[in-house]
């Protein structure tokens, strides 16, 4: 391994502008806090969303595993980065 060079900058008063908020009496109002309930519905909207896009990352490692490994297969970088691009693309 090489080492890499490293760069850093530093900002002065001429790069930034700063500018103070606007000036207003208006307050802001916070939302009460939620209920068991409504916390609980919003966990399970969150993870009814995410919890399949984790299953399916983990499905396609376990494939290209059992592929390798049971199946026999030589799976080339490429074929791992282009199943990984298809994932990734049905993520999206």
């Amino acid at each position: 391994g090489g080492t890499a060079a490293r760069m850093v900058a530093t900002a002065t008063d001429e790069d930034v502008a700063v500018s103070a908020p606007p000036s207003t009496d208006a307050e802001v109002e916070f939302p009460p806090p939620l209920s068991r309930v409504d916390r609980l519905q919003r966990a399970a909207k969150f993870w009814s969303s995410a919890l399949p896009i984790v299953a399916s990352y983990y499905g396609t490692t376990g494939e290209l595993f059992l592929r390798e490994k049971f199946l026999g297969e030589n799976i080339t970088d490429d074929m791992r980065q282009t199943a990984w691009n298809e994932r990734h693309e049905a993520g999206s």
